[in-house]
Parts: C-alpha cells; structure tokens; sequence
C-alpha cells in the first residue's frame, strides 16, 4: 500500500505547490499601490494593470499559476503526475478518480485568474513599477524552477522506478 516512490511523490507535490503559492503571494505583496489604502490590495481587479506595468511578472505569475493548474510541460503536472502513478500503482482508483476531478475544478479557477489578468482592459495604472532587487531574484528562482524542473523533468524518479523495477526482478 505504501511506498518510497509514493513518499517521494508526496513530498514532491508538497514542495511544488508550496513554492508556487509562495510565489504568487509574494508577487502580489511586493506591487506597492499609489494610493495610500489598503484596502485596494483586497481588490483582485486591481491587478488587471499589470500587463501595462510589468508584463514580464505578469508571465512569471501565469506560468505559476499554470503550474498549479497542472499543465503539461511545468513541475505542476510532473508533480500531480507522480501522485497518480503511485495511485494507480497502489490500486486506489477511488481516490484517484476524485483526485483528478478536484484538479480539474482547481485547473478552473487557475486558468480564470490568469484570464481575468491578462484579458481585462485596464486604462490607468493603479501600482508603481518598481519592485525590489531582491524581490525580483526570489520570484526569478521560484519561476525558473516551475518552469525547469518541468522542462527536463525530474531524474531522481526515474532512478527509482529503475531502482524499484531491478530490485522486484531480482526477488
């Protein structure tokens, strides 16, 4: 029931989804707004201005966004990916089958925000353009690791399906 490549799966996921997330969140939190309330941030079209400010973040926050969503060539997709194999691997298609639906609702909403930024006409900019150095190193990091890992893929499992697969023959 239980395995090292679903442990490794897991752990996988978890680290994915969490960088994204960070990702995103911290995209978000360093746009400093013009106007001095705080409550604009709360407001989720204040963000369509971006493709007018900076539209290189605005990649950067599609491609996380992809990434959650589960995409096929980005370390979303690899991730999710390896947790169905060890789901199907383990004979749990119960869990599998809701699983892949909560994603496909989740893929939903991802895909809508990414809309809702780039698709929506925004005439004035409401946020400055300046964001820190550092800042921009912390997102170029996460953003080249959804996208990397999700280009060559992630030899670590595939050395341990070989691993698992010589190790079965050999009993």
């Amino acid at each position: 029931m239980f395995s090292f490549e679903s442990l490794f799966a897991g752990i996988f996921y978890l680290l994915v989804y969490l960088l994204s997330t960070f990702s995103i969140f911290y995209a978000f939190l360093i746009i400093k707004p013009r106007q001095l309330s705080s409550y604009a941030l709360l407001e989720f079209k204040n963000f369509t201005c971006l493709k007018l400010i900076n539209p290189l973040l605005l990649i950067m926050l599609s491609i996380n966004f992809l990434s959650l969503a589960g995409i096929p060539p980005l370390s979303g997709f690899i991730s999710k990916f390896l947790i169905l194999i060890s789901l199907v691997e383990t004979n749990n298609l119960k869990l599998l089958l809701f699983l892949i639906f909560i994603s496909l609702i989740a893929a939903y909403y991802y895909i809508r925000t990414i809309k809702i930024l780039m698709f929506t006409n925004e005439k004035q900019p409401k946020f400055l353009s300046e964001i820190p150095y550092l800042s921009g190193v912390i997102l170029v990091v996460t953003f080249y690791f959804n996208f990397l890992v999700g280009l060559r893929g992630l030899p670590h499992a595939s050395c341990l399906r070989l691993q698992n697969m010589t190790g079965a023959a050999s009993r």
